[in-house]
């Protein structure tokens, strides 16, 4: 049936997003294609942990400037999501800031800026 098709396809579909280290070093975080992806920063002594952690990730040796739930990627009949969640230093997609708690569809290849981390989505079919 219609659902199985569309349930497998997405399974079949990898997308991440690559971070563009400002060192010229890059690296590939997973989003989930079965669920939604809460992307922030890990509280570790609340017991709080994003399913994408980008607490490690540095620019010019200082944090990302990222909230604790940041944003969230989402799967939708019409592809990939990204949704502010209110964060405080903003989410953008292809320089442009995204207003909280309204989904912007996502194309393969857009620039994805989480506070001050700049990313690339990627999705392989």
């Amino acid at each position: 049936n219609w659902y199985n098709a569309h349930r497998t396809m997405r399974m079949n579909i990898r997308v991440s997003l690559t971070w563009n280290a400002p060192d010229g070093n890059s690296k590939t975080l997973t989003i989930h294609t079965d669920r939604e992806t809460v992307v922030g920063r890990a509280i570790p002594e609340m017991g709080y942990y994003p399913d994408l952690d980008l607490s490690d990730l540095r620019v010019e040796g200082q944090p990302g400037q990222i909230s604790r739930v940041h944003a969230e990627f989402s799967v939708g009949e019409l592809g990939f999501y990204i949704t502010d969640r209110f964060s405080r230093n903003g989410t953008f997609v292809n320089g442009v800031r995204l207003a909280p708690d309204v989904p912007k569809h996502l194309n393969n290849g857009d620039q994805v800026r989480l506070g001050t981390l700049e990313f690339t989505f990627n999705l392989d079919y």
